[in-house]
């Protein structure tokens, strides 16, 4: 019986693992989402330790013309997944994205011992066995490994596939992942203890801000847009941008912002206290759920991360900003930015219109026409759209 077969012969009633150790490098391949293209990277695999780590380093293809070339064109991204959850260190912000789960730890090839075999595949030139795992009519996994023994104890994974659709949290939209990992110099038993020591729990659990504690409170004001569903203008615990923060999002993200629930644009005028935070990733109302442990301060990054130290604490007029506003430090009657009791408070909702005023095909052609920050073209649209009164000037009725 050739190898082939007596594999096929195997999967059916064998429960399939890999090694419970590896290293490698790998290809992913992304085909939507906000970075798509193919990255490479490498891999620590520890089923033993109950841990894995993923580094991949991406060039923004929107970064600015003025960031080609340099360390600042590039989003480096290391991935942690242990038993408490899932952590990312992103342009050297360090967060907690996901908790722990009944299996452990967060491993995609926990799901292969669930996956049904489905004959063989030739990929990148090797002859590889594929399974398939669909949990539901939404979610598919293909795992191909290397062809093995009965003997074998543990199979060699060569790619890993995976075409789901998941929400973030209850109630908003679904959004389709569409990538495939190819793994390539696999070398079984192999660890790389140090790159673990790259997570900081401490800068996790209390994010520095900006300044040193002893430093005088200042209070600014900054205008801030943030698309929103229609009767919901409660902007705690919510992502707002400025004029180029909001453009390149919408740019990046038209397919699904085009559709969601999100019908409505304001701009506010917001004061805060600019010691700033890390920012944090909010979604959803009744209640919005944030990812971030920065509670107090207002977060501010550069969209997707970009820049030095992820643009929290530089100012960064080419990219745009992005802040995340904490419930926690909004402003009452009793407290006040500048003896420290409170963070940001709204001094004013200027204008509101309706999406569907702004989001047209000639903002996506502008979109594609910028291809890189500041998108001129379509930030202008944007602008205009708020300031200009005259339809014909590209102004927006207010809702």
């Amino acid at each position: 019986m050739s190898l082939l077969l007596a594999a096929c012969s195997v999967m059916v009633t064998a429960v399939l693992e890999v090694y419970p150790q590896w290293t490698s490098d790998f290809v992913m391949v992304a085909t939507s989402g906000p970075f798509q293209g193919a990255f490479d990277g490498n891999m620590v695999y520890d089923r033993l330790g109950k841990r894995s780590y993923q580094y991949i380093p991406i060039a923004l293809p929107y970064a600015p013309v003025s960031y080609v070339g340099t360390g600042l064109e590039y989003l480096n991204q290391s991935i942690f997944v242990r038993t408490d959850g899932g952590y990312l260190v992103a342009n050297n912000q360090s967060m907690k994205f996901s908790e722990g789960t009944e299996i452990g730890f967060e491993d995609p090839f926990y799901l292969l011992r669930f996956a049904h075999p489905n004959g063989t595949e030739v990929l990148n030139n090797t002859l590889t066995l594929q399974y398939h795992y669909s949990p539901t009519k939404l979610d598919h996994f293909i795992f191909n490994i290397l062809p093995f023994n009965s003997s074998d104890e543990y199979v060699i994974p060569h790619c890993f596939r995976a075409n789901t659709s998941a929400a973030s949290i209850p109630g908003q939209p679904r959004v389709t992942q569409l990538y495939s990992t190819y793994y390539t110099n696999l070398v079984v038993g192999a660890q790389q203890e140090s790159v673990f020591k790259e997570l900081n729990i401490t800068d996790v659990e209390r994010p520095p801000t900006c300044l040193p504690k002893d430093a005088p409170i200042k209070e600014e004001v900054f205008d801030m847009f943030i698309f929103h569903p229609d009767g919901e203008y409660n902007i705690s615990d919510q992502n707002l941008a400025d004029l180029v923060g909001d453009t390149v999002f919408i740019c990046q993200d038209y397919n699904n912002t085009a559709v969601d629930d999100y019908e409505l644009i304001s701009l506010y005028s917001v004061k805060v206290n600019p010691n700033w935070g890390q920012y944090a990733l909010c979604n959803g109302y009744s209640p919005p759920k944030c990812t971030g442990s920065e509670i107090f301060h207002v977060g501010r990054e550069g969209p997707y991360f970009i820049g030095e130290h992820a643009g929290q604490c530089t100012s960064h007029p080419e990219t745009g900003t992005w802040w995340s506003l904490p419930a926690r430090g909004r402003c009452s009657s009793s407290s006040s930015i500048l003896n420290g009791t409170c963070t940001w408070d709204i001094i004013e909702k200027k204008k509101t219109i309706n999406k569907t005023c702004v989001l047209g095909d000639h903002f996506v052609s502008a979109c594609k026409e910028d291809v890189r920050l500041p998108f001129p073209t379509a930030s202008q649209i944007l602008k205009d759209a708020f300031t200009e009164t005259d339809p014909s000037k590209g102004g927006c009725p207010a809702v």
